[in-house]
């Protein structure tokens, strides 16, 4: 009676009666550890163990190894979504958020830092899928075809379809607002009548995952949002400009703005260099900002980095860190034609921030031990898309 492959096996787990085994691999491959030599294990114990039990021995495995776990059976791919199982994943601690890129085709790609892995997330799941437009607190906004939009955990599969908008927009700034405490999601939608760049033509919609519904704010810009990414804070969206940062105060529905670094560097030496469209992202708390500054030939002659600091009752843009001569000569070196031909793409994670280089390596740099280093090359795509974002993953997650 019952499901027979509700009782798990040392097996079906993973788990060898007879070999070594690096701790905590799964799927996707074997995250850094210790190798453990495992004691036998006997099946018939395993077969027996109470439901209960097995679901803490689940909710404690790494997040990647949810998705191989899905396949054992219908009952272990419901519990995924059952109540129980998320309030156990929800008491865990989080895994450090994972850098989340999308393909030339649309493919969903992230780098594990905890495994120093690549993984490919299936989205084949979704009626539609095009591109990963936002994330937030283990939720993605995707864009699918015919302007349909979703918003996914792609750990669990659970999905929603959002209505469709009151105005149809052409390439819009999106911002994504997880409220863990709450377990709803606020997806954030601004753009121009038309595609126009006039501010006056600048209009925000919100969809509050509570309600169901869109609600038009009446909060207007006094600049047009050039950046297609808004980064979620702290209660705050974030879309940065050649010469402002846009804010968005969620709670108070209110669109305000806050001079970018751009406006502290000026000329760098005997021509005019340019800082190209920057883009701000978040490291444990610290809002951070990657400006790369290139001469008339498009040749990246500086990469820095600043960090908002509070000062007294005003917040100002301050320099931290220069990436290093030696680096930057092999960054240029990556560059086709030793010149920057597209807009890098960059994403906080943690303690760490990424730099897509050539569309194709990953730059990273560790804020607390003030160290560079690439990436390994990913192994399922030669080039990456137009956006990269921090995603951190979360079981418990709802839509």
């Amino acid at each position: 009676m019952g499901c027979m492959c509700g009782k798990v096996t040392p097996h079906q787990l993973g788990l060898s009666s007879s070999e070594p085994r690096v701790h905590g691999a799964c799927e996707f491959g074997a995250l850094h550890g210790q190798v453990e030599r495992n004691t036998v294990m006997e099946t018939t114990l395993w077969r027996e163990l109470p439901e209960h039990l097995l679901d803490m021995v689940l909710a404690g495995l790494p997040v990647q190894s949810l998705t191989r776990f899905r396949s054992v059976c219908k009952r272990w791919e419901s519990m995924l979504l059952s109540p129980n199982f998320l309030k156990l994943c929800a008491g865990r601690q989080s895994e450090k958020p994972w850098f989340l890129f999308s393909g030339p085709s649309g493919e969903c790609i992230a780098h594990n830092p905890n495994s120093n892995k690549w993984v490919i997330f299936p989205l084949n799941f979704l009626p539609s899928f095009k591109s990963v437009a936002a994330a937030s607190r283990g939720l993605l906004c995707i864009k699918g075809d015919d302007d349909r939009i979703f918003v996914c955990n792609p750990l669990t599969r659970s999905s929603v379809e959002l209505p469709p908008m009151s105005i149809q927009r052409e390439n819009p700034v999106m911002g994504l607002v997880v409220d863990k405490d709450q377990n709803s999601f606020k997806l954030i939608v601004t753009s121009s009548f038309y595609d126009s760049l006039r501010a006056s033509d600048v209009t925000t919609e919100v969809y509050d995952s509570v309600s169901r519904s869109w609600k038009l704010i009446d909060s207007r810009l006094s600049r047009f949002p050039l950046q297609r990414e808004a980064l979620s804070y702290n209660g705050f969206l974030y879309s940065a400009g050649c010469s402002t940062v846009l804010v968005y105060d969620v709670n108070n529905e209110m669109w305000n703005q806050m001079d970018s670094p751009v406006m502290e560097l000026g000329v760098t030496g005997p021509k005019l260099d340019t800082t190209v469209l920057p883009k701000i992202c978040e490291c444990k708390g610290r809002l951070l900002m990657v400006a790369i500054t290139v001469n008339s030939a498009l040749v990246i002659t500086r990469v820095a980095i600043w960090e908002l600091a509070q000062e007294r009752s005003s917040a100002r843009w301050k320099e931290m860190e220069v990436l290093p001569a030696p680096m930057l000569e092999e960054v240029v070196r990556l560059l086709p034609h030793g010149y920057l031909s597209n807009l890098p793409q960059y994403s906080g994670n943690d303690d760490l921030m990424c730099l897509v280089i050539a569309s194709s390596r990953v730059l990273v740099h560790c804020i607390s031990h003030r160290t560079w280093y690439w990436l390994p090359p990913c192994p399922f795509v030669r080039e990456f898309g137009p956006k990269a974002f921090a995603f951190q993953p979360i079981p418990s997650a709802l839509v």
